[in-house]
């Protein structure tokens, strides 16, 4: 297999790379989860769940809102633009969107354990 495959292959399957260019677009919007939740996302996509502002998959714009939201055994996924076909709908100011169906699993890229302990080290600074 060839480099070219090999990078058009990762690209495409979800791992998260900001020189990766997919079919799918750049990394738009993050959603935090538990980590346990990881396997079935990379299977079935974000599901729309019944929470408290209504029901859907819920998103934003800001990396850090998606940390807060993960809890203490962070994923934050990444949602290509792609997804926009899927008409979100802005919510929560301008970091804030719902999503009424399923996001699919080839819009979605799983950020690095390194990536979301940066984002961690960030919010830390910012408080200092």
């Amino acid at each position: 297999m060839s480099w070219v495959n090999i990078l058009k292959r990762q690209r495409t399957l979800g791992e998260y790379h900001p020189n990766l260019p997919s079919p799918h677009g750049k990394e738009t919007y993050y959603h935090g989860t538990d980590a346990k939740n990881i396997e079935s996302i990379r299977r079935d996509g974000l599901l729309p769940r019944v929470a408290d502002k209504g029901k859907g998959v819920f998103v934003t714009t800001n990396l850090e809102t998606a940390l807060s939201y993960a809890g203490s055994n962070p994923a934050i996924f990444a949602i290509r633009e792609g997804a926009n076909i899927l008409n979100p709908v802005k919510r929560d100011g301008n970091i804030g969107f719902h999503f009424s169906s399923v996001i699919p699993p080839e819009y979605l890229t799983l950020l690095t354990d390194e990536q979301v302990n940066q984002i961690r080290e960030n919010i830390y600074y910012d408080w200092e």
